[in-house]
């Protein structure tokens, strides 16, 4: 009993020791703006009209409006089956926006076969490389 208190109370001090919380750093590079995620999908049914993808900024602090340019990429499988934006803004003072995607039901193909990727540039601010494309996958229900 005495060596499994000795035990005990040595896992505890190198829990202690070792477990030490390791301070946050802020983000502090260059403005950048990205897609939240690299993939979504959405079961889409008769009665769904929008999808909406948010679009953020990884900043210390907020900025003024930030614009983006979006593109469909010519890989995408469902272009005739949504309306996409060609632009979004981010506003000033904000760290997200959303961009709302129309869908229409009756274009999609059925089954998973709906790829929609999207390309996210802009002027005047780094664009997140790993997060500039966003694939989203219609499923038709």
């Amino acid at each position: 009993m005495k060596r499994i208190s000795t035990y005990t109370i040595y896992l505890a001090l190198l829990l202690t020791v070792f477990s030490c919380d390791k301070e946050r750093k802020p983000y502090d590079d260059v403005p950048q703006i990205a897609f939240a995620l690299k993939t979504y999908t959405f079961n889409v049914n008769s009665a769904t009209t929008n999808v909406t993808i948010p679009v953020q900024l990884i900043a210390k602090e907020v900025q003024g409006a930030i614009n983006g340019t979006i593109g469909v990429n010519s890989a995408s499988t469902c272009a005739g089956a949504v309306t996409v934006p060609t632009s979004v803004t981010i506003d000033a003072g904000r760290f997200t926006t959303n961009l709302v995607i129309a869908v229409n039901h009756a274009n999609l193909n059925a089954g998973n076969a709906n790829k929609l990727i999207l390309d996210l540039s802009a002027s005047g601010i780094k664009v997140a490389g790993n997060y500039k494309q966003v694939t989203i996958t219609l499923n038709k229900q």
